[in-house]
């Protein structure tokens, strides 16, 4: 059975197979550790015993283009058998790949180390994927730091501010419910009933 690094995440396919993902990106502390043993980079899809049926990427070799990752973090395989993969944790190539289910490349979306954007079809460190019942395939990534134009996700202004305004927005939206309530007589209520 193989060793794994850092596997970021897992997944299940149809026909009871299973995978792994594996590699902090470029330049992370972590990748360190896996370039010594030769590991990191890749995606692995696991038969029910655990043993390695399929490797994508180029172990301990981070890279972008067809046969290597940079931090990957996320895959799903479709029922057709198509694997998707998430590739860029923490400023890795901000994309998502597409291969066949016999692992040939087939297309990617996004792209590029220094590629962050929340614009439609680009990414900003995707995480992970899924696919809804209509068969498309969605993405989590920190698309809301991206939307924020300059204010940083862990801004204390902004920590402060956002909740404040949530509250806010809770006590206006019962105002006015309970302030109508108040209003009406529960003899004449009744009676009416």
């Amino acid at each position: 059975m193989k060793a794994f690094l850092l596997p970021l995440a897992r997944y299940a396919s149809v026909g009871s197979k299973h995978g792994v993902t594996e590699g902090a990106p470029k330049g992370d502390a972590r990748e360190v550790e896996g370039l010594k043993r030769g590991l990191g980079h890749q995606v692995f899809k696991l038969d029910q015993s655990g043993n390695v049926v399929m490797t994508l990427g180029e172990a301990g070799v981070s890279g972008y283009g067809p046969k290597h990752f940079n931090g990957p973090s996320g895959a799903l395989v479709t029922p057709s058998g198509d694997i998707w993969v998430t590739d860029g944790h923490r400023g890795g190539n901000n994309r998502i790949v597409k291969f066949s289910k016999d692992g040939t490349f087939l297309l990617e979306v996004g792209g590029g180390v220094d590629s962050k954007s929340g614009d439609p079809g680009k990414f900003n460190d995707p995480h992970d994927l899924t696919m809804d019942s209509s068969g498309r395939i969605l993405v989590a990534g920190r698309l809301l730091e991206g939307l924020l134009f300059g204010v940083g996700a862990s801004d204390p202004l902004t920590l402060a501010i956002v909740p404040l305004v949530l509250a806010a927005m809770a006590l206006l939206a019962s105002f006015f419910p309970a302030r109508r309530a108040t209003s009406i007589d529960p003899a004449v209520v009744l009676r009416q009933e």
